[in-house]
């Protein structure tokens, strides 16, 4: 802003009177000089004065006309003389003034120059002119045309000032500095130097008022306005129809203060247009009508710019304007159009204040109100305050159309009352902007319905970045009342390029219903990056809401979205469609309330993410229903890995990690991933799909961790295809005998569960058994580990390795139950890779190993049951390990363990190992039809009749070095599968040993040696050494027959 000097209210009416008052008229008047030529001089002339002259005429106030100091102006003095006005003139004229003159009257209707007729005033009123008009009567005016012609200035320069004062037996009429019944008001200019004034203790009271035509500065207006009424009606422009300033520059002010209607620049029922920039300051000042028998009681209607069919502002409202607005009563405005648009080709970069007191709890204070509202932008520098008692109030506000922002919203909008319905940038239908800078700050706060941002009946869109704060408080605290707080509300759909993580939004509401962004139909964003903040003293608060779909291209890890409630309904993010990010979900989602149903993502037909990274965090806490990821009729599908947390915790009941009525689908949850779930009292769920699938394609190695005292649940799905669980998944239940399961299957399809190395499993896996033709429910094991609790309903075990290097990883079973129908037992046990360690607990119908396969068992006392219960057809191949055995336990020979019941046995172990229990003694594995029995047996010993002998050395020669399956019967000692030479040097290290020779410690650890290892290292025979024994044994045999 320029430095020129202002002219308060106070300090103008005090020069003002200080000027009518000096010095004493001197006889005055006017003359004509030469034919047309009327000037005004000193000791001569007539006043009042009427021209006569046709054609056009000339009247020339000199500028030597002053007072005796030449700074004061030449009094001229009606009072108590019936004059109407100082100059009349029914022909064109042209009045040049450059002269200082002051006029007293109490005549009512007084006009210093005055016209009637068709043709234009011209004036030129320069920097020297000073015109004073004081009337202590009713509608005076300075420059008055009552005709149909125009007062054109072509020069504006000077200062003029009319007062009048106030009858109340009269109908109040005008008082006017500038006045034209029907014609325009046209400048060329108004100068720094130039001020227009009108002072009146009436109402009707404008600097310049065009009563039916336009009021046109064609250059720049950079001087003063001044209007100052004690009645209503005060104006500092006035055109009934159009009014256009080419700009309005940095110098330029324009005061104007009355009771009620009291507008700067005002087109009644036309267009205001400011062709360039609007630079200067208005400062308007209205206080209300406090007769209650008056239509307009309590209204102060306060207006800085109007124009009833638009205002256009062609350049910007710059960083030097300031426009200021304070209305006692209700209804104050900076820029209002009641009918039309507003439109500001270029940034709003000033300040617009506006403070309004209300009517009936109203206040209806507005920067900006129009039907539609285009802004080029909105600077950093640009700043809307409004200050109100009552509601209805916005910063900026389209009561019927859309507002448009075509660039940057970058400057601050505050909007503070103590009333309803406020908000910061209020539009009809559809809002928007290319984009909200971080430097925008919005802050809204109001008893109920306060909004950041509303599109009310339509769409909400910021093309690009969101980087700007939204505050929003409502301070109602009425019980059940709404607090109805929106950071940002769509009717329909709200659109978002990104909002960025330099961006917060904030909405506190005292009551219920409060929500960060609100769509009726979509919310679309970008890249969520910034901060939402809810909190509610009551019910129903939300991060995010859309009826219809969220749609985001990602959650950023800079994200926070944070809710916090009171009673029921408290979301992160909720649909009642959909939810989908195209990318990863890696920012944080924290919800809570004293209340029910409380949900970090909430959507009612389904939820798609890429991924969850492991920088993710959905926190929720709730009394009931606590769920971190809820579709309530479709499905919750990730792309790839789940690698964040959700804690849920209800204080009272119901808590659910991941929820969906179909499908809940993911590549892996990862070891950085912990779905931990509690709640004291019933239903607690890890994952559950109710009506659907859950599948974990990859792997599981994270944690899911579910605790409640009954109905606890890790993963509950309809049907299962979880492959690879590394990681832990437990349900602990407090209360016995709870329906509870780490991993349960509700419905009838096949289900598929893979346990891998690491796997943790706190209680029973339950696959449901459908056992119809077709369907079946597999388990599958991996790796090496151990289950300590019970299986049910599964018709499938698999024990598979997916590396060809492990097949001695074992797989331990160590049932907690005995077996029962769907209880421990199986249909079909496939190892194909891999050993299975099961106890007596375990069942199956049929089994089959493979060459890889195998099986692994303890052993303790013979009269333990350790068998491998096989209810129909078992086939045998691959590896036998028999391990961690107690040798203290084994007493005699003969002792025998049942390794395998069966119905019908086929096939043998390829390999069985650690079965030497000394020296002397290994376990003799021996197949019959329906068992495979370990036997406790000498060395050698093949026949098992006590002795190593003849009959042992010819079984053993009679399948050495042949192919085929062999086994301790057919001369396999060692248990390699094959007949060879460890075999054969096994049987000569005890050849002629027999039981009843040993001494009866020979199961004592002492007694152990390691012959047998070193005989390892023996080079194997050469083919004439074994004939040559094979024909002792021969011999022999022939002897002892």
């Amino acid at each position: 802003m320029e430095n020129v000097t202002r002219y308060q209210t106070a300090t103008l009416l005090a020069a003002f009177c200080a000027m009518s008052l000096t010095n004493i008229s001197h006889a005055a008047g006017f003359e004509e000089t030469s034919p047309n030529t009327h000037d005004y001089k000193l000791n001569t002339g007539v006043e009042p004065y009427l021209v006569q002259t046709t054609g056009n005429n000339i009247i020339n106030v000199g500028q030597n006309i002053t007072g005796t100091d030449p700074n004061s102006p030449h009094q001229v003095d009606f009072t108590g003389n019936n004059t109407g006005a100082w100059l009349y003139t029914y022909h064109p004229a042209t009045i040049n003034y450059d002269g200082k003159v002051s006029i007293n009257t109490d005549k009512a209707t007084f006009q210093a120059f005055s016209t009637g007729s068709d043709n234009a005033l011209t004036i030129n009123f320069s920097n020297t002119a000073l015109l004073q008009v004081t009337s202590s009567g009713l509608n005076t005016r300075g420059f008055n045309h009552s005709g149909t012609g125009h007062l054109n200035f072509s020069d504006y320069a000077g200062t003029l000032q009319v007062q009048s004062g106030y009858d109340s037996s009269v109908g109040s009429l005008g008082t006017y500095g500038i006045y034209a019944y029907k014609g325009d008001i046209n400048f060329d200019s108004i100068a720094q130097t130039g001020i227009i004034s009108a002072i009146s203790d009436s109402d009707q009271t404008a600097a310049m008022f065009s009563w039916g035509g336009d009021i046109n500065v064609n250059g720049s207006f950079a001087g003063q306005v001044n209007t100052i009424s004690s009645g209503i009606n005060a104006h500092g422009f006035y055109a009934l129809n159009d009014l256009t300033i080419n700009n309005v520059s940095s110098s330029s002010d324009v005061n104007v203060s009355g009771q009620y209607n009291v507008r700067g620049i005002n087109a009644q029922v036309g267009t205001l247009s400011i062709t360039n920039d609007f630079a200067g300051d208005i400062t308007i000042k209205a206080d209300k009508i406090n007769d209650p028998s008056h239509g307009k009681y309590l209204r102060s209607s306060a207006m800085a710019l109007a124009g009833n069919y638009g205002i256009n502002i062609g350049g910007s409202i710059t960083a030097d304007s300031t426009i200021s607005v304070t209305s006692d009563g209700n209804s104050a405005n900076a820029l209002n159009s009641w009918s039309s648009d507003i439109n500001i080709a270029g940034s709003l970069a000033g300040k617009l204040l506006i403070q309004a007191g209300n009517k009936n709890a109203l206040s209806n204070a507005y920067g900006l109100d129009a039907k539609g509202i285009s802004l080029g932008s909105m600077a950093d520098t640009g700043y809307i305050r409004i200050k109100a008692d009552g509601g209805l109030n916005s910063g900026i506000r389209a009561n019927t159309n859309d507002i448009v922002v075509a660039g940057s919203i970058a400057g601050d909008i505050d909007v503070l009352s103590n009333g309803y319905a406020n908000s910061g940038i209020s539009a009809y239908h559809n809002f928007t902007a290319d984009s909200i800078a971080s430097t925008s700050q919005i802050k809204v706060t109001g008893s109920s319905n306060v909004k950041g941002i509303e599109a009310a009946w339509g769409n909400l869109n910021v093309t690009n970045d969101f980087a700007g704060d939204i505050t929003v408080t409502s301070d109602q605290n009425t019980s059940g009342s709404y607090a109805q707080a929106y950071g940002l509300f769509a009717y329909q759909d709200l659109t978002i390029g990104n909002l960025t993580d330099a961006s917060t939004i904030s909405v506190v509401g005292a009551r219920w219903d409060v929500n960060g962004l609100y769509a009726g139909n979509d919310v679309t964003i970008g890249s969520l990056a910034g901060n939402i903040n809810v909190e509610s003293g009551s019910s129903h608060a939300r991060g995010i809401y859309a009826k219809k779909k969220v749609i985001l291209d990602e959650i950023a890890d800079s994200s926070t979205i944070k809710v916090k409630g009171n009673g029921l309904y408290a979301y992160g993010i909720i649909a009642g469609d959909q939810i989908s990010v195209a990318g990863d979900i890696a920012g944080d989602i924290i919800v809570e309330s004293e209340g029910n149903v409380v949900h970090g993502l909430n959507a009612h037909n389904g939820i798609t993410a890429n991924a969850v990274t492991e920088n993710s965090r959905i926190d929720v806490s709730a009394i009931q229903g606590g769920c971190g990821i809820i579709s309530g009729n479709g499905s919750v599908t990730i792309n790839q890995d789940y690698a964040g947390d959700i804690i849920v915790n209800s204080s009272d009941m119901k808590a659910y990690g991941i929820t969906a009525a179909q499908n809940i689908t993911m590549n892996s949850l990862t070891e950085d991933s912990e779905i931990l779930v509690s709640t004291p009292n019933n239903y607690a769920y890890g994952l559950q799909a109710s009506n659907g699938t859950i599948s974990i394609n990859n792997e599981l190695s994270g944690s899911i961790k579910v605790k409640g005292a009954n109905v606890v649940y890790g993963i509950y799905g309809n049907n299962l295809n979880i492959n690879n669980i590394k990681g832990t998944v437990s349900a602990v239940a407090s209360t016995p005998n709870a329906a509870t399961a780490a991993i349960f299957s509700s419905g009838s399809g096949d289900d598929f569960v893979a346990l891998a190395t690491g796997a943790n499993i706190v209680g029973n896996i339950n696959l449901n058994g459908n056992t119809s033709e077709g369907n079946k429910d597999t388990l599958t094991l991996r790796g090496t580990g151990s289950f300590n609790y019970d299986l049910y309903n599964i018709e499938t075990l698999n024990v598979e390795q997916g590396d060809a290097h492990t097949k001695d990883h074992t797989w331990q079973l160590n049932l907690a139950s005995q077996d029962a129908a769907g209880l421990n037992r199986f249909v079909n046990t496939n190892i194909n890779h891999g050993l299975l360690s099961v106890n007596e607990n375990f069942s199956t119908e049929n089994l089959t190993i493979q060459e890889n396969g195998g099986l692994a068992f303890t052993l303790t006392n013979p009269t333990d049951d350790i068998a491998f219960n096989v209810t129909q057809d078992a086939a045998l191949s691959g590896t036998l390990k028999i391990a961690n055995f107690d040798n203290t336990s084994i007493t005699n020979f003969d002792d025998q363990y049942t390794l395998i019941n069966a119905t019908n046995i086929t096939g043998m172990f390829d390999n069985i190992s650690d079965t030497r229990l000394d020296y002397h003694t290994r376990l003799a594995v021996l197949y019959q039809t329906d068992k495979v029995i370990a036997q406790t047996a000498l060395v050698g010993d093949i026949d098992l009749n006590g002795t190593v002998n003849e009959a042992d050395a010819t079984i053993l020669a009679g399948s050495y070095g042949q192919t085929g399956l062999y086994s301790w019967a057919t001369g396999d000692i060692d248990g390699d599968g094959t007949v060879g030479y460890f075999d054969e040097l096994l049987l000569a290290s005890h050849f002629g040993i027999s039981v009843s020779s040993l001494d009866p410690q020979a199961f004592d650890a002492a007694a152990n040696s390691q012959a047998y290892f070193e005989f390892k290292n023996v080079p194997e025979p050469s083919s004439l050494a074994l004939l040559g024994m094979a024909g002792m044994l021969f011999i022999r045999r022939r002897s002892a027959s």
